[in-house]
């Protein structure tokens, strides 16, 4: 199942690729913080509506409310995904930075 997910975190970034915005725009912001290094692999997409697997299996072994559960943000890997209300705060950047350093 975990190969399965990988998987889908993987095609999810690849289709959203054309669409990434490098965070490294956020340097002056979250200098001290991040490293640029770091920042210019670490991207967002803002989208409608946020991208979760929804796999049988996975609403069989219970997480059926996490699939469903609105949220407004999430991080695949490298990757984070905000609506677009939330775009523009500087503490949802943050914030899920802390989660792409997570994934390295």
């Amino acid at each position: 199942m975990l190969n399965k997910i990988e998987q889908w975190i993987d095609q999810t970034n690849m289709e959203y690729k054309e669409q990434r915005i490098c965070c490294s725009q956020f340097f002056g912001e979250f200098e001290g913080f991040y490293p640029l290094a770091f920042l210019k692999k670490a991207y967002f997409v803002i989208v409608d509506e946020i991208p979760k697997p929804d796999f049988p299996e996975l609403r069989q072994m219970g997480l059926g409310d996490f699939i469903d559960m609105d949220i407004e943000n999430i991080t695949y890997k490298n990757t984070y995904y905000v609506l677009p209300h939330i775009a523009s705060d500087l503490c949802v950047h943050f914030h899920g930075l802390v989660h792409v350093a997570q994934w390295t």
